[in-house]
């Protein structure tokens, strides 16, 4: 996937910028968990603005979490998930 001809452009959530890196932004309610009686135990919504970067061909690319806004939980989704369901 190259860049566009004329350089840095948005494509729906992406910007792909002239160094080869890619820009993402993630908008709305991606994750949220309630429990009864807990409310909600964990949420990823709001704005999340990611850097895709490809140092290497040969390697996998590197995700960098540049901005985010809204409510992030710290917890990870599995222990939450875990958590709500052990006996």
């Amino acid at each position: 996937m190259g860049i566009p001809s004329s350089g840095r452009r948005w494509r729906g959530p992406y910007r792909y910028n002239e160094d080869g890196s890619i820009t993402q932004i993630i908008i709305g309610n991606v994750q949220s968990i309630q429990l009864p009686g807990q409310g909600r135990v964990y949420s990823n919504v709001g704005r999340t603005v990611i850097q895709i970067t490809f140092p290497d061909p040969e390697s996998h690319p590197v995700f960098e979490v540049i901005r985010q806004s809204g409510q992030h939980s710290e917890i990870s989704q599995e222990d939450v998930i875990c958590d709500a369901l052990a006996p």
